[in-house]
């Protein structure tokens, strides 16, 4: 694993816990801060177990020591072996504070020497909220998956595409149903023109499903939807499982 990878995981990881994939619950007036973490890890092919058994230490850990939970989801189609840690919503002021491990000084050593063990790389991104984008849940129970839209406008585009989301893309969401979507846009350790939505539901059916824009017109839809794929230079779609067993 590279060492300036490794030792940026380090120093962070206290902070890795819970909130891009998890539904947000707020609004546009609440106080959530605006910012998050999101972790990426790479685990090494055959490691997968060994990985998995150090994320429920680590969690166990958190747990005693009263720290703040975690999410952790795995990607479940494409590169299974990719794990989300994501961290709550924070000011980005809390990301000077110092790394404090949950564990005893030999006990944290251990767990870093075995998990650099396990990993070939990490990815570290912040990501700035969109509350106003967003569209609140009516559950309070962690849904199974995650569909991710990573979407890339060109440069001097973001506040159009930003726009275009609110006044047309999320009417028509909610319209057709959608109760639990999140937006937000990398800002640090990411391009910056990316928007990031996440939609989250409990099973392979609901995930199936003719989508919900099914409502409008044809001609309505496709002249919407041809509106915001104009300003993109780049998309992806990922499917995510919600790993209960890694998280706390």
């Amino acid at each position: 694993m590279n060492t300036k990878i490794f030792r940026s995981f380090a120093s962070l990881l206290s902070i890795i816990a819970v909130a891009f994939l998890a539904p947000i619950q707020a609004t546009a007036q609440d106080d959530t801060p605006m910012f998050f973490q999101v972790r990426a890890v790479q685990v090494k092919l055959g490691m997968s177990s060994e990985f998995a058994e150090l994320q429920k230490e680590f969690a166990a850990a958190l747990t005693a020591a009263d720290r703040p939970g975690r999410l952790v989801y795995q990607e479940v189609r494409g590169d299974i072996g990719v794990y989300y840690i994501v961290s709550p919503p924070a000011e980005v002021s809390s990301y000077d504070m110092p790394f404090e491990a949950p564990m005893s000084a030999d006990k944290w050593t251990s767990w870093l020497s075995r998990f650099q063990d396990t990993v070939d790389s990490s990815t570290l991104t912040i990501l700035r909220r969109y509350p106003d984008l967003a569209i609140s849940s009516d559950s309070d129970s962690t849904p199974n998956f995650a569909y991710l839209r990573y979407r890339t406008v060109a440069p001097g585009s973001s506040g159009d595409y930003q726009e275009w989301t609110r006044s047309q893309l999320v009417p028509n969401l909610k319209k057709g149903g959608v109760r639990n979507r999140t937006q937000s846009r990398m800002v640090m350790g990411g391009n910056n023109n990316t928007w990031v939505s996440a939609t989250f539901h409990d099973s392979w059916t609901d995930l199936a499903s003719d989508g919900p824009l099914q409502h409008m017109g044809a001609d309505a839809r496709n002249a919407m939807l041809k509106a915001g794929d104009s300003m993109l230079v780049e998309s992806e779609n990922k499917i995510l499982r919600f790993r209960a067993d890694l998280s706390n």
